[in-house]
């Protein structure tokens, strides 16, 4: 009989200390966008600006030149809006540029790889402009990859950065604002 007294105690303790919390705060009070892909796969941030780390493993989503129209999620971040909200999608020529450098000096001798060119490897669909429904937490970015003729030699792929674009009230994420594919042109 004592335990039972012992332990209804307890119960009346612990549900009577748990009723006096607080309703629960926003703790995260702002709203940004980051790639759904990004934070999946690994992050590909520049670091200062200058340096691109990318390791043998290289997180660039691999692809071929008749891939077509490839898409990638935008996640929302924080509270979801009532109106649509738009952010822009852009490409990062800096980070291509730097994610080629380091590609090399990790890929095998023979293997050639470039830089993307827009209108040439690719194109942004919908003017670059992503829309994230009312009261929705995504959105849907595209990407037309250009069926270019094959390469001649083997092993030959062009890299592409894009680069998530925020508005005033919604940032992107620092850290999940850009992914990479690496388009295999043979």
């Amino acid at each position: 009989m004592k335990k039972l007294i012992n332990i209804l105690m307890l119960a009346l303790v612990v549900l009577s200390t748990t009723a006096c919390f607080k309703d629960n705060k926003v703790i995260f009070p702002n709203t940004i966008v980051e790639f759904d892909d990004a934070v999946i796969r690994s992050s590909i941030p520049l670091v200062d600006d200058k340096v691109f780390p990318i390791y043998p493993s290289f997180p660039a989503i691999a692809t071929t030149r008749a891939a077509g129209t490839l898409t990638a999620r935008v996640n929302l971040v924080g509270a979801q809006r009532s109106t649509d909200q738009t952010v822009k999608v852009v490409f990062d020529a800096a980070a291509t540029e730097a994610a080629v450098k380091s590609i090399r000096a990790t890929s095998a001798a023979s293997a050639t790889i470039t830089a993307a060119v827009q209108g040439t490897h690719f194109t942004i669909g919908n003017g670059g402009n992503v829309t994230i429904p009312a009261n929705n937490s995504f959105g849907t970015a595209s990407f037309d990859i250009i069926n270019v003729a094959p390469a001649t030699t083997p092993t030959t792929s062009v890299v592409l950065v894009v680069r998530l674009e925020g508005t005033d009230d919604i940032k992107p994420s620092e850290n999940f604002k850009r992914i990479a594919y690496r388009i295999s042109l043979n």
